[in-house]
């Protein structure tokens, strides 16, 4: 049965709830990415495998806390995070976004 704007949900696609209109663009999610660098007491510069599209998407934790970006924790430029102090040694560093 056709819904709103004519699209046809495939035969098997399961119930939506509270969803209205043809689905929209792909997003993709990356979760928990250690970005590439060293933590070593001196490195500032990590890369992510992508982009974060929107850049605000970013969360980005630093030893389980949440920084803030804008220029106070980091700077981002493209998939490269630039940290405002070097990460001490051995830091664990997880980031999460859209692309």
């Amino acid at each position: 049965m056709p819904g709103p704007y004519g699209y046809t949900p495939p035969a098997d696609a399961a119930p939506q709830r509270g969803l209205s209109g043809p689905p929209g663009p792909d997003v993709n999610f990356a979760d928990c990415e250690i970005p590439s660098g060293s933590a070593d007491g001196m490195n500032k510069d990590f890369t992510l495998t992508h982009s974060p599209n929107p850049a605000t998407s970013l969360m980005l934790h630093m030893n389980g806390m949440l920084q803030q970006g804008e220029g106070n924790d980091y700077t981002l430029t493209g998939n490269v995070i630039h940290f405002e102090t070097a990460p001490v040694a051995e830091s664990t560093i997880l980031a999460s976004y859209r692309y």
